[in-house]
């Protein structure tokens, strides 16, 4: 098996949140986000960091789209994107952007790629990176590079755009 999505534990999943296979319990899809089996692929190393965050979008995506109730599909992804603030947190993609000694602009630079990706899903870690990419513009020394650097200040904007955008897709 060398995808994650051919997973049993995956496969299961996705059938969960598109109503393809029915559950006795009404929480099953919640139930099987938070399961064990998930938690250690998600969180394990078998896949690159970058796979499992994807893996988490996708599943996000279908979640939000799917035919869960209101309540199901909102707890299903407030959870899918707890999963992914732990990879990030796991794997030190935060990495330098949260270090104090990295220049802001570079921080928020690294932050603005991450969250205009497709790797995260909205909730918890989407809002965390952009939490702190926004805390990084209001800086003055960021300020202050940014009206020097048009190219920065060009690259940022574009990144906070399709950042923002992301987000407006995933909710509609």
């Amino acid at each position: 098996m060398s995808r994650i999505g051919e997973t049993p534990t995956i496969l299961r999943l996705q059938e969960l949140l598109t109503g393809v296979r029915g559950s006795e319990d009404p929480r099953g899809a919640v139930r099987a986000v938070m399961a064990e089996d998930l938690q250690r692929i998600m969180i394990g190393e078998r896949w690159s960091a970058r796979t499992r965050l994807e893996m988490l979008a996708d599943l996000a995506r279908t979640a939000a789209t799917g035919p869960l109730p209101v309540r199901e599909r909102d707890a299903a992804l407030a959870e899918l994107g707890r999963l992914a603030l732990r990879i990030l947190w796991s794997e030190g993609l935060f990495g330098e952007a949260l270090e104090p000694a990295t220049p802001a602009k570079d921080a928020v630079l690294r932050l603005l790629e991450l969250a205009a990706s497709d790797l995260l899903p909205e909730g918890p870690a989407f809002r965390v990176v952009m939490e702190r990419a926004k805390s990084l513009l209001r800086r003055h020394d960021v300020a202050a590079a940014l009206v020097v650097d048009a190219a920065l200040r060009e690259r940022l904007l574009d990144l906070l755009v399709q950042a923002e955008d992301r987000v407006r897709e995933i909710a509609a």
